[in-house]
């Protein structure tokens, strides 16, 4: 109980190794966040193809591989050798670390999701509507409490950021679609 506090022992952070885990957090991530994008649920494995340019780094995160094909539900995972030329997949770029999943045989009615995203943007777009002309009320941000107003503009943030993932997930689709 008197013990001091544990101090950081700066010659113990390994940079690279952090660095590793990051790409592999923002990898995951960034095939969780395509797979809500997509609808495509949880259930349901997706192929995962990754290229990383920098041969440092691909060999680091070689080992890395299992981890990432647990946890993202990626079946099968490769890492490629090249980019792939396909304008058919949905591609994000993490870390030095592309990614790209392949959109055909993933949705099974693609006018019924471009059907659902366009009317969830409808949906965000009314609402973004109102959070902007509240905000513009100059009556509302005189008179109201500044945790509401902040409250308001986090709604509005994140509105936005809804908006701007729909519009992504459209153009992904789109190029399916043609």
């Amino acid at each position: 109980m008197i013990a001091p506090y544990p101090r950081r022992l700066d010659g113990l952070i390994d940079e690279a190794a952090e660095a590793d885990m990051e790409r592999l957090v923002g990898v995951v991530r960034a095939v969780r966040n395509l797979r809500s994008e997509l609808n495509v649920p949880l259930s349901r494995p997706v192929d995962v193809g990754l290229y990383v340019a920098d041969a440092t780094v691909r060999a680091r995160f070689t080992d890395s591989l299992p981890l990432v094909a647990t946890l993202a539900r990626a079946e099968p995972l490769a890492l490629l050798d090249a980019l792939p030329r396909s304008v058919k997949a949905a591609v994000e770029s993490v870390a030095g670390v592309v990614l790209t999943i392949p959109l055909a045989g993933l949705i099974d009615d693609v006018g019924a999701e471009l059907k659902r995203i366009g009317r969830e943007m409808e949906k965000v777009a009314k609402e973004l509507g109102g959070v902007e002309a509240k905000l513009g009320n100059p009556q509302f941000t005189e008179r109201a409490p500044e945790e509401i107003i902040a409250e308001v503009e986090e709604k509005g943030a994140q509105l936005r950021e809804r908006r701007d993932t729909l519009r992504r997930s459209l153009e992904r689709l789109g190029s399916l679609s043609t």
